[in-house]
Formats: C-alpha cells, structure tokens, sequence
C-alpha cells in the first residue's frame, strides 16, 4: 500500500452498491485509493479489493445524508456547517487529494478544505437538482479546486455554459458479464418486440409514459418488463402490476438478475428527464440493445437518433413512443443494426481501461503516475 501522501481519498456517504459505486470501484482498481464510507457493501468490497479504507461513523457526518429531506434553509446550513467541522478534523487531509463522490458531502467538504493544502476534487455524476440544490452544487464546485462532471449537460445543470478547464468531463467505467454478451449476439429478435425499462419507479423516472404507450399499441405486438422498485413509496411495483397486469414487473433485484433480463430484451426505453448519466443505457448497448431515451438526458447527447438508438421529447414528443414501438415491432432487422451500432459507438465510451486512465489524468498532480 503506498504512504498516505501518495493516496487519494474519495468520501462516500453511499452504504449502497448501486450504479456509482460500482463505477468508483472500477476507478479505483490498481490504483492508489482510499476509501471513506459508512459501514456497508460499498466499505466492505473496497476493503475485499485490497483499497485502503475508513469507515465514517460520526454523527454529524452522516446526518448530511438528510440534507435533502424537507429542512428549513437554516436547518440545512446548520447541518452543512457541522458536517464540515467534523470533515475538516477528519485523518483525510494528509492525502494527495480528497475527492467528494456524493452530492451531500459536496458543501461540507468544500467549507472543510478552505484552507488546507489538499485539494479537493467533486465528482460530480449526481443529478438533476432542484433550483436550491443547484445553487448549493454551484457554489460547492466554485469553492472547489476541480470538479469532475460525468457528462455535458451535467455541467451545464450546475455551472450554466461555462465550460472552464477545471471543469472536465469524464464518463463512467461500466463493465457487463461477457456470458451475457455472447449470448445476446446469438441471439436475434424474434415474436413479439421485448421492451425493458430498469430503474427506480419514482415519479420522476416518468415509466408510465412507457407502460401508457405500451397499453395502446397493444400486447399482442410488444411484451414490457419493468425492473426495479421505488424508493419513495412502498410497493410501488406491485401497484404498478395492478395497472398494468399485462406488463412483468419484477421488483428490486440484484444487478447481475436485472443484466440478464436485460440480455434477453430487445429494446429499452428510459423516458426520465435530465439524468445526468444513464447507466443502463451503456449498459444495454454493451449487450446490443438499443435505448429510447429523452432528449434532456445525458445520454442522448451520445446518441445518433435512429442510428444508434431513438431520442423523443423536445420537438418529438413522447407520444410518438406509440409510433416508434409499432415500428420496431415490425421491423426486427432495425432493432438489430441500431443496436449493433449503440455497442459499437457507446460501448467504447465507457471502457474501464480507458475511462480509468482519463479520471486519474485529471486529477491534481496527475496522479495516474502514483500506481498502487
């Protein structure tokens, strides 16, 4: 393990292993990391990895997490204020640099470095905010050293059009089971059109634009399989199969259950607005699947519409989903071709090799030169 000079610390709140964690795990592969994190999944397969690790478990620290629950302004910058005092004691600030990988440790960490010599980098792949949480993000990035956005229109969410060179941006590694690929590319669309959506069912995720579509076109043409669960209100799937009792919904399962149904789909359609990345339309594009995504998301400033996957929302409304399915349904060789397309224009994009060789290049000090 290299001396703590030579580490760079990335503080997490996340007791999760979810889509970012997995990504900061990939980043953090041969490299020189530690990882500072509440007990949890997260700690626990970063300390199985052989990365340095410390467990957060002071109070104030983790009660940044609530920051974003209904909270007076006042509350919230008590909070923040707190938070930051305990950060700045933190045993973080002797390491090549700190960087925040969570949207609740950003004005915290911010307040916490002024002054210290250590810079602090935000990793900034979190999004959309609301109007206050925007404001609170732009001033957390200016008080900064660096800050690393995982797309273009995460950075102009927060920092307007501004594109300075402290400002990189830097996609996310994602890795998918080569089983699983191999058996997607032996496999052609046949029967009905398989439409998948993955994610959380919360009101934001907007999947009843998908399963409204899905009713009008017909059952007889498409099958829908919805995975995932809401955080917001318990059950959700299953007041979803209520609805709906034409489409699978299969509730939360684990990534590698949610990668296979995946495989065996052939279309996936994420009609949320403003996602600041867009895991799993990466992750379907490594399988050959192509996306139906909303023009405000990350995503779609990566794809080629009707080349490499479909854009709806903006000029094209999302009541042209109808259209589009109906078509892709009759046309099994579309699928296909644009889903072979979205493996090869997106796939490469988030290469973990190459994604991981970007990060640590834009890092102070470029320290992609201090290997583990």
């Amino acid at each position: 393990m290299p001396p703590d000079r030579d580490l760079v610390a990335f503080v997490s709140l996340s007791t999760e292993l979810y889509g970012a964690e997995l990504s900061l795990l990939s980043l953090c592969k041969g490299m020189p990391a530690s990882i500072v994190a509440p007990m949890g999944p997260l700690l626990e397969h970063a300390t199985a990895a052989g990365l340095d690790t410390r467990e957060i478990v002071e109070a104030e620290i983790l009660a940044l997490k609530k920051i974003g629950q209904s909270r007076s302004p006042l509350e919230v910058g008590q909070a923040i204020w707190r938070g930051s005092q305990r950060l700045r004691a933190m045993a973080i600030w002797d390491k090549r640099a700190v960087i925040s990988f969570s949207q609740w440790l950003n004005p915290a960490l911010a307040l916490a470095a002024f002054g210290k010599s250590t810079p602090l980098v935000l990793d900034m792949h979190d999004g959309p905010f609301s109007g206050p949480g925007r404001l609170v993000q732009r001033a957390s990035v200016k008080l900064a050293d660096r800050s690393i956005f995982v797309s273009q229109s995460n950075g102009r969410a927060v920092i307007g059009s501004e594109r300075p060179s402290k400002h990189p941006v830097v996609h996310r590694p994602i890795e998918v089971p080569q089983s699983l690929v191999a058996a997607k590319a032996t496999t052609a669309p046949q029967g009905p059109l398989r439409v998948i959506y993955v994610g959380r069912l919360d009101p934001e995720k907007r999947v009843h634009l998908l399963l409204q579509s899905a009713e009008r076109v017909g059952f007889d043409h498409l099958s829908v399989t919805v995975v995932g669960e809401s955080t917001a209100t318990e059950n959700m799937s299953a007041t979803m199969a209520a609805l709906h009792p034409k489409g699978s919904f299969l509730g939360s399962v684990g990534r590698h259950v949610a990668l296979e149904h995946m495989s065996r789909s052939d279309v996936l359609v994420t009609p949320a607005q403003g996602e600041a990345f867009g895991r799993t339309v990466f992750e379907a594009a490594l399988l050959g699947i192509p996306a139906v995504v909303d023009s405000s998301a990350a995503a779609a400033e990566l794809i080629v519409d009707g080349v490499s996957g479909w854009v709806l929302g903006g000029k094209t409304p999302w009541t042209r989903l109808d259209d589009l399915l109906r078509t892709l349904a009759a046309e099994p060789q579309t699928v296909a071709r644009v889903g072979s397309e979205a493996r090869r224009r997106l796939g490469s994009l988030v290469d973990p090799d190459y994604v991981r060789a970007q990060y640590w290049a834009e890092l102070p000090g470029n320290v992609e030169a201090v290997r583990a």
